[in-house]
């Protein structure tokens, strides 16, 4: 098979103008840091690895003529630093070096983005060994609950995949948020984090992020907003102490990305919603609230925005004359950047 080469001055920038700055280089830093591997190619053409970060993720990167497309078993999902580590190490790769290995689709990698790719579905998936499903098929209903049990008490990892799907499966949501309620306390709690960060287990932000599509799925937005106000405030604090190249802020990020989506359909008022939006950015030192840029887009009434122009322009007459400390310079600047934005948005263009 022709193996994709194009000019890498041109496809790097590309690629840079594609995923950003910042994500770009953090991908960077893994393609040179040797955290692709088994680089291979699939009969369709896209390019397929395992990038190894907190966990070992499957990645697939197609990269066309005028355009990447890519997705990633890692929680950010598409035009992520494990993509562009990906695009590196083949734009990378010496014009003699043999051509990629191709790999069908089988592949263990294809298979779980495949996965990730359909619809979540509470029906327990076939093992895939016929002898182990013939076996739990001939237990009766007891026999199953007390191996069941057994299991949980021999292997924590059983106990907490059951405790998750329980959570998943309630038709009582006030529990459900309860339960996610406690598990941002739980996966925001680890601290004094060094560099040891390897050999340590990360914070798992999987089941949150599922509970709140849950939630969305059901039409509860508004105990999605409630919940995001805690991730934020905890993920914030955790976000202090990560020291993982920034796999937990784009766990935490990821979850609040379905917290504003939820936004626009919770039952707060146009204003209070662009106010809890701005309000969020402007305490987000880490780019947690990347999903906060759907907010901004969303169409809201000039009048929303005017509410909000005001009460933004009210907070910057407070702040000192420039010249004071850095550091109220600098969220005076912030929130004078907000409120042209929203005069813009509000039709208030001569101010």
């Amino acid at each position: 098979m022709p193996q994709m080469r194009v000019e890498e001055t041109g496809d790097r920038a590309r690629l840079r103008s594609w995923a950003g700055d910042a994500v770009y280089q953090r991908g960077q830093a893994y393609q040179q840091r040797g955290h692709v591997h088994d680089l291979a190619m699939s009969e369709s053409g896209d390019l397929v690895a395992w990038v190894q970060g907190t966990s070992r993720y499957a990645t697939r990167m197609r990269i066309g003529q005028q355009q990447f497309e890519s997705d990633c078993s890692c929680p950010y999902g598409v035009a992520c630093k494990h993509a562009v580590a990906v695009a590196l190490a083949y734009l990378m790769r010496p014009k003699q070096a043999l051509p990629l290995p191709v790999v069908g689709t089988h592949d263990a990698r294809l298979v779980r983005l495949d996965r990730l790719a359909a619809p979540w579905s509470p029906t327990i998936e076939a093992s895939g060994d016929p002898a182990l499903e013939a076996f739990l098929g001939n237990l009766s209903h007891d026999e199953l609950v007390t191996l069941m049990l057994e299991l949980t008490q021999r292997f924590p990892e059983v106990r907490d995949a059951l405790a998750v799907r329980q959570m998943l499966t309630t038709e009582d949501i006030g529990q459900l948020e309860a339960d996610l309620s406690r598990r941002i306390a739980a996966a925001c709690a680890l601290s004094d984090w060094d560099d040891d960060w390897e050999d340590r287990d990360s914070p798992d932000f999987g089941p949150i992020r599922d509970g709140l599509q849950r939630l969305l799925d059901q039409g509860y937005a508004d105990a999605i907003v409630q919940l995001g106000e805690q991730l934020l405030e905890a993920g914030m604090e955790q976000a202090d102490q990560s020291h993982d190249e920034g796999e937990t802020l784009t766990e935490i990020g990821s979850c609040l990305a379905l917290v504003f989506t939820a936004l626009p359909r919770s039952t707060l008022a146009p204003d209070e919603q662009l106010r809890f939006t701005i309000d969020a950015l402007l305490r987000d030192p880490y780019d947690l609230c990347y999903g906060a840029q759907q907010v901004l887009a969303y169409p809201y009434p000039p009048e929303a925005w005017s509410v909000l122009a005001n009460e933004l322009l009210a907070q910057i007459a407070t702040f000192a004359p420039v010249g004071g400390s850095f550091t109220r310079s600098y969220e005076r600047e912030r929130k004078a950047n907000y409120a042209i934005l929203a005069l813009e948005k509000a039709g208030r263009t001569a101010e």
